[in-house]
Formats: structure tokens, sequence, C-alpha cells
């Protein structure tokens, strides 16, 4: 199937790979499931917070339990779940959260 296009930041549930922000760059639905491409992606390994739905509408809250990873583009991630507009108040407050280094 051809990828749809598409813009904006959203989050993204995989059912593998975990959960992460990103512009959504394209999406396309296969039998094996949902894949989308991300730019400006970062991955999501620990917050502070309450449900997806409320980290895609608010962020996350405090700065010192989470753990985000360095951004990456042209990210691609398979068996996607669940995608959820993200607002800009969101993604402000998750790339104001220090990468997480070892």
């Amino acid at each position: 199937m051809k990828p749809k296009k598409t813009a904006g930041y959203v989050i993204v549930r995989s059912y593998g790979a975990g959960v992460f922000s990103g512009k959504l760059k394209s999406r396309t639905a296969e039998v094996a499931g949902i894949s989308v491409v991300l730019d400006d992606c970062i991955r999501l390994h620990r917050w502070t917070g309450c449900s997806l739905s409320q980290v895609a509408r608010d962020g996350v809250a405090g700065t010192g339990e989470n753990r985000f990873s360095v951004r990456t583009n042209a990210h691609e991630i398979n068996g996607v779940i669940e995608i959820i507009p993200q607002s800009p108040a969101s993604r402000k407050v998750i790339e104001e959260v220090k990468t997480w280094e070892i």
C-alpha cells in the first residue's frame, strides 16, 4: 500500500518498540500492521504523568524522573497500536526535557 503523507506532531505507541513523540512524515497500513515514519523523533523511555492521551495534550510532569532519547529523523516504527495528535504545548514540554545520557 502507498504511504499516506501527513503532517503534525504525534505520540505513537507501538507493540514492541515503545512510545515516541515526533513529526509524522508518513503512515502505511499493511497486512502486518501499521508503520509510521517520524522526523524530529524522541523515544519516551520513562515519563511522569498519566495516560498517553494526557501526555499528548499536556506533556509530562516535572523533568527529573523522565528519560527520553536523543532526536532522530526518518525513524521507522512498525507495529503501531496508537497514533495520538500532539498539542503544541505537549511538544514544547517534551522538547524541554533533558536528553538521557549514560
